[in-house]
């Protein structure tokens, strides 16, 4: 119950950064914006919620290999995509501001 409510605070932070609805953010959609927040997201989801993978994909209707996918994706665009990685501290910033949580999520 905890997790969901997490997940439902990481959600709203989503939402309020990057100002894309929540409807879009777990729909299927392949836009490059959203995929990107989805992805900022299953990794905050993994390595601060400490969940598995296919718990996080049950929360976007994702099977596990696809979260996997995206956590990959994700450590390869830390490294070489500038505007990933502040979009990722923006979003990693507020969840912390809204929950005091100091560690960070890579």
């Amino acid at each position: 119950v905890e997790e969901n409510g997490k997940v439902a605070r990481l959600m709203r932070c989503a939402v309020e950064v990057f100002g894309i609805p929540q409807e879009e953010i777990v729909s299927l959609s392949r836009k490059r914006e959203v995929v990107n927040i989805r992805r900022m997201m299953f990794q905050i989801m993994r390595r601060k919620f400490l969940m598995d993978y296919g718990r996080i994909g049950s929360f976007f209707g994702r099977d596990h290999s696809t979260v996997l996918f995206c956590v990959r994706k994700h450590k390869d665009f830390l490294e070489t995509e500038q505007h990933y990685i502040e979009s990722f501290a923006r979003l990693n910033s507020e969840y912390e501001k809204c929950n005091g949580t100091p560690e960070e999520a890579r």
